[in-house]
């Protein structure tokens, strides 16, 4: 037993440190980015007790491109009337989820636009600015629709699944054979930290911009892709209130800032939960 002095009475601490792998997962968990775990035995936490997580261990195996997370590119193209094409076709390219570089995105988003225009339109990445380019020879007008643009476009800009964040594309622009769309810088690292959130450990004392009430960690993305993230403590001083909780199911999930689980495609990660006292309530 661990124990530490609260209020001049010996506190028995029935645990000092827990160590999860989302290989252990629960069989009703959703994915090792989002799971629980049951712990061997229930374990009520004392008052003044709090936790920091440990020992973190990432990879980083997500794409740069998401299945229903950013991988929607919306679009409206208009035909010129007296080359007698005239037409109106408002829709989206779904990209195919996977890892990306600049000049393959470029190719994949040209690619699902020529399925709704065929062979309308070309691709022209420019490797010095780091910039996407869509170019066409045709007497068409067109736009990559910003979110902005979406619900009068008739679309919902809820939950859009959009790629513009990742094309930094914000501006509103009708480009033309004249006029080659062309994004802003853009992003293929668009995760820059992991929110570690928990359910049945914590009590709700953080919060995020986006208004998050169960993140215990947050974790800089300091590898790339293919690689793994280490995130280990100099020195525990950074305590969550855990006091008078029965530890028995946990649960975990790792997010992006938007709040969405992110997809670690079947690579596991784990972490150690630490317990000590709150020194701020001695």
């Amino acid at each position: 037993m661990f124990f530490f002095i609260y209020k001049y009475k010996i506190i028995m601490l029935p645990i000092k440190k827990i160590y999860i792998d989302s290989r252990f997962k629960s069989a009703d968990s959703r994915s090792d980015s989002d799971f629980y775990v049951t712990l061997p035995q229930n374990m009520l936490m004392p008052d003044g007790c709090g936790f920091y997580l440990d020992d973190i261990s990432i990879p980083v195996s997500w794409y740069t491109i998401g299945k229903d997370i950013n991988d929607r590119l919306y679009f409206r193209i208009n035909g010129n009337e007296g080359a007698n094409i005239g037409f109106e076709t408002v829709g989206f390219a779904v990209v195919p989820e996977g890892n990306y570089s600049l000049v393959t995105l470029n190719g994949a988003i040209v690619d699902e636009l020529n399925k709704h225009m065929v062979d309308f339109f070309v691709s022209d990445p420019n490797l010095k600015t780091d910039t996407i380019g869509i170019k066409t020879d045709e007497p068409i007008s067109f736009e990559i629709l910003t979110d902005a643009q979406l619900d009068s476009a008739g679309f919902s800009s809820t939950n859009s699944r959009s790629i513009n964040k990742v094309l930094r594309n914000f501006t509103p622009k009708v480009n033309s054979n004249n006029s080659p769309y062309v994004s802003g810088y853009v992003d293929l690292v668009p995760i820059r930290n992991i929110y570690i959130t928990s359910s049945g450990l914590g009590n709700f004392n953080t919060m995020s911009i986006s208004g998050e009430r169960a993140i215990v960690k947050k974790v800089p993305v300091t590898a790339g892709y293919g690689e793994m993230i280490h995130d280990q403590s100099v020195i525990g001083i950074d305590y969550l209130d855990c006091s008078k909780q029965t530890l028995s199911r946990l649960g975990f999930q790792l997010k992006d800032v938007f709040g969405n689980t992110i997809n670690l495609n079947g690579q596991h990660w784990s972490f150690s939960i630490v317990f000590s006292r709150i020194s701020e309530i001695m």
